[in-house]
């Protein structure tokens, strides 16, 4: 069996991230640039929204016990986890290395404050857009190619 057939290739994050990968070297061409089949993006995935979602439930649960009146602010502690990583598979393309910390210190640079205003919209935009029943996605791949070019405007040409 070799890399092409991994089992992995049907998981979302990795048909997702060829995907992204290609808008990328549309945004930013860059003939040196590969999609590495060895990296674990099915990993990286999981680890993000694994992080975000785990997070996000413990603050659920205190929030429960503590004062109902806070649930709605579980939309805010998960995108403040997950923009830490909001660059991850871009960061990943561009084979930088330590991608975590990479990631970690782009957010930082940043500013936590900006990327959480900024993406929520997006994620809005993304996740309405998946009760348009005859194309789900359309929104979803619309706010995956937003955030490719914010990492090319805040990131490759900025810092």
């Amino acid at each position: 069996m070799n890399n092409n057939d991994r089992l992995s290739d049907v998981y979302a994050f990795d048909f997702g991230s060829k995907w992204m990968f290609d808008r990328m070297n549309e945004i930013i061409p860059n003939p040196s640039r590969y999609y590495d089949r060895n990296i674990n993006y099915f990993g990286y995935g999981i680890f993000k929204y694994g992080l975000s979602i785990a997070i996000s439930i413990l603050f659920l649960i205190y929030f429960y016990h503590n004062n109902v009146f806070l649930l709605p602010l579980i939309v805010i502690v998960f995108y403040t986890i997950e923009v830490h990583f909001l660059f991850l598979f871009p960061i990943l393309f561009d084979g930088k290395r330590n991608p975590l910390i990479t990631s970690l210190r782009y957010t930082y640079q940043l500013g936590i404050i900006h990327l959480i205003t900024n993406v929520i919209p997006i994620a809005i935009f993304m996740i309405l857009g998946l009760f348009h029943f005859k194309n789900p996605f359309r929104n979803w791949l619309i706010g995956c190619v937003a955030i490719l070019i914010w990492y090319k405007d805040e990131i490759r040409d900025r810092l």
